[in-house]
């Protein structure tokens, strides 16, 4: 809608007529409206004085050539009350298309200020809303859609670029957490990015299903354990591919991306992962010999053999967690504390709360989830 230069020539404008005075929020408004013949305080109204975000709903129509855009805000728990659901936002889509010979296009001027419009998209063989996931709102495709922009997403020359996917994983992820859409829409989504190489991406993966699943903490246990299968399913071709060795002079990315699967991996309950995971903790066990636990997964480490193991496991930890080399190490020691099944190793963990062992500041790491924690 603005171009950078009109966008800094407004706030340029703004600066000289209110320079040593006193301003209002529309006064930046008004300097940017001047600059660009847009009317700016219009469009910012709901948006900075109304509390929320729209969640736009699509549905294809004529043929596919065409899409009807609703609008209504978002909400978490997706319960919205009519009298919750009243501001209607001024809404840039950034519609993107795709075209049959693969290239891509972005139409700037689609904006959804109604509650609902329809738009053309002619015959292109795929479309996204919010390109490059710049705009605040979430958005809501049918589950046959979803699974078709995620067929143009693992493409290996896509029109959509690496933002654009996190979007869609993002968006999908959350609307079927909070009841807009089907989980397995999804899911279904986020099976055809097996093939996804880019570590913010399969971050994005990896903490929405984590999230899923503490969502899913009432659910049977066969059903969390279907999404772990799930999981374990998605990463292991990247562990195995990317393997234990850390190096030095290796992409801070590639690295990201490995611990990232091992943690996931391990986190998924993979019986081959933990007990990976038990064999490089031995030689740290047995004679504080560290070399097999790479400090990018040593908080992944720590946590898994506390849950997994005993008494022995969990006082070494302890013994750490009392005399850490560095305040990090303190920390991924303080997590795996709070990680044991064995409730009377929970008790332990509660009572160094309660004697001050544990400093107020750093109680919170005691209650954080691990999917959480192996991402931190």
């Amino acid at each position: 809608m603005l171009s950078e230069e009109k966008f800094l020539k407004g706030v340029s404008i703004y600066l000289k007529k209110r320079l040593f005075g006193n301003s209002v929020t529309e006064d930046l408004w008004d300097g940017i409206a001047e600059a660009s013949g847009v009317d700016v305080a219009k469009i910012m109204k709901e948006w900075t004085l109304k509390v929320g975000f729209p969640v736009l709903t699509v549905e294809e129509v004529q043929n596919g050539s065409k899409i009807k855009v609703r609008q209504n805000r978002f909400l978490n728990t997706g319960d919205v009350k009519p009298e919750e659901d009243e501001t209607l936002w001024y809404v840039p889509l950034e519609l993107k298309t795709v075209a049959s010979d693969g290239k891509a296009s972005v139409n700037h001027k689609a904006i959804l200020h109604d509650r609902e419009a329809t738009f053309d998209i002619g015959d292109a063989k795929a479309f996204k809303l919010n390109a490059e996931t710049v705009g605040v709102y979430r958005v809501a495709y049918s589950a046959e859609r979803l699974s078709a922009l995620g067929e143009e997403a693992a493409k290996k020359e896509s029109g959509f670029t690496t933002e654009d996917r996190i979007g869609l994983v993002s968006d999908a992820m959350t609307l079927a957490r909070a009841g807009y859409s089907k989980t397995s829409g999804g899911l279904n989504l986020v099976s055809k990015l097996s093939g996804e190489q880019e570590y913010r991406v399969w971050d994005s993966i990896a903490m929405s299903l984590g999230k899923l699943k503490a969502v899913w903490w009432e659910q049977p246990e066969e059903v969390r354990a279907a999404l772990d299968k799930f999981r374990a399913d998605l990463l292991r071709p990247v562990a195995d591919r990317l393997g234990w060795n850390f190096t030095e002079n290796e992409d801070p990315a590639t690295a990201q991306l490995r611990a990232l699967a091992i943690g996931t991996l391990a986190n998924s309950e993979d019986a081959a992962m933990i007990a990976e995971i038990q064999k490089r903790f031995q030689p740290f066990l047995a004679n504080g010999d560290d070399s097999q636990i790479p400090a990018d997964v040593q908080r992944t480490i720590f946590t898994i053999v506390v849950r997994h193991g005993g008494e022995k496991e969990y006082q070494k930890i302890r013994e750490v967690y009392d005399n850490p080399p560095n305040p990090s190490t303190k920390i991924d020691a303080l997590l795996a504390l709070g990680a044991p099944k064995d409730p009377q190793l929970i008790k332990k963990t509660f009572a160094m709360i309660g004697d001050g062992s544990v400093l107020d500041q750093d109680v919170m790491y005691v209650f954080v989830p691990s999917f959480l924690a192996d991402q931190s």
